[in-house]
C-alpha cells in the first residue's frame, strides 16, 4: 500500500532502544477511519496497519485523548467505535508488536519505568561528568604542587621564584575552593537518581507509595 500524504499523530518509546514507533493518520482518498504506524527499524513494506472501522462513521473522524492519556477514536458523538487490528504479515519488528499489545491495553506503567529510567541514566551520566572534571582538575592542582615545591628549593633568583611560588599558592588556593563546589552538585545528582530508582519500584509494586 502507499500512501501519499502522512501527518504525525502519536508517537511510543519502547526498551529495545531502536527507536519511536510512530502512530500516523492517512489522508489518502477512501481511507477515512484508518490509521497508520510504523516504526523507524520497518522498510515501507513492512509497515503495520491499524483498522478503525466504524459502521455508520463521519467521512471526518475525530480524535481525541480520553482520562486515561491513551489514543481514542471517535467517530461521533452518536456512534460507539469499533476496534480492529490487523498486523501486516511483513511485520516483523518486536517494537511495532509490542505497539500492538501497548494499544490494547490501558496499563501505562512501561512507559512511565521506562521515562523514569532514562531519567535515572541521565542523572549518573551528569554525575559522572562533574566527577570526571574534578578529578581533571585535581590531577592539575596536583602538579602544580610539584612545581611549588621545586620552586621552594630552588637555589637561584630567590625573588622570582619566590613571587611565583606565593602567586601560583594563592591561586591553588581559588582552585582548591572552586574544586570543592561541583562535588556537592555530583552527590545531589546521584541522590536523585537513587530516588528516582525507589519511585520506579513503587511504579512496579515492589515497594508501596
Amino acid at each position: 500500500m502507499v500512501i501519499k500524504k502522512m501527518v504525525p499523530y502519536e508517537a511510543f518509546a519502547f526498551r529495545c532502544g531502536a527507536g519511536d514507533v510512530v502512530l500516523r493518520e492517512s489522508y489518502k482518498p477512501k481511507t477515512y477511519g484508518k490509521l497508520y504506524y510504523t516504526c523507524p527499524r520497518s522498510k515501507k513494506e513492512k509497515r503495520v496497519r491499524l483498522l478503525v472501522n466504524s459502521p455508520g462513521a463521519s467521512t471526518n473522524p475525530i480524535y481525541s485523548l480520553g482520562s486515561s492519556m491513551i489514543p481514542g477514536y471517535s467517530p461521533g458523538p452518536l456512534t460507539p467505535p469499533s476496534y480492529s487490528l490487523r498486523p501486516s504479515r511483513n511485520a516483523e519488528c518486536t517494537n511495532c508488536k509490542l505497539f500492538i499489545r501497548k494499544l490494547q491495553s490501558e496499563d501505562w506503567v512501561e512507559m512511565l519505568v521506562l521515562y523514569c529510567w532514562r531519567s535515572v541514566d541521565k542523572d549518573f551520566m551528569v554525575a559522572g561528568v562533574i566527577n570526571k572534571l574534578c578529578e581533571e582538575v585535581a590531577a592539575a592542582n596536583e602538579e602544580t604542587d610539584y612545581f611549588i615545591q621545586e620552586l621552594d628549593v630552588f637555589p637561584g633568583w630567590v625573588v622570582a621564584t619566590q613571587k611565583t611560588s606565593e602567586f601560583l599558592k594563592e591561586t591553588q588556593k581559588k582552585d582548591d575552593e572552586r574544586l570543592r563546589q561541583p562535588e556537592p552538585l555530583s552527590r545531589e545528582t546521584e541522590a536523585k537518581a537513587r530516588e528516582k530508582c525507589i519511585f520506579i519500584k513503587k511504579l512496579k509494586g515492589i515497594q508501596p507509595f
